[in-house]
């Protein structure tokens, strides 16, 4: 096993696909400014998926927690942004606790996009 496999399963590394700043364009928070964090690898495979390219978290790269927190803080830093979703893929297959407490003490608000 790959030390940052080991990792992943702890929570201290996630397999990241991909993060970014946009609007929430779904549900009860649509219109809401966001930042995006996508983990890669999901068990489910509902077929209404609209991002099949998550499924499979051996081709997204294990990322420290920290760097994905650091990038957040960078990215919402003009924009005031304080609300970050993290989605897949199937997120809740890895602990979140790292990532989760770690946004909230940064001073964000987190939502959880789940099966």
């Amino acid at each position: 096993m790959h030390p940052s496999e080991k990792l992943v399963e702890t929570g201290e590394y996630l397999p990241l696909m991909e993060d970014f700043y946009t609007i929430q364009g779904e549900g009860y928070h649509t219109g809401t400014p966001s930042y995006f964090v996508r983990i890669g690898g999901c068990d489910v495979g509902c077929h209404w998926c609209d991002v099949k390219e998550s499924w499979n978290a051996a081709l997204h790269p294990p990322t420290p927690v920290s760097t994905i927190i650091s990038k957040a803080v960078e990215a919402t830093r003009e924009s005031g942004c304080k609300t970050v979703v993290i989605t897949g893929g199937e997120p809740s297959t890895y602990p979140m606790n790292p990532l989760t407490e770690n946004l909230k003490s940064s001073g964000f608000l987190v939502h959880l996009e789940t099966s």
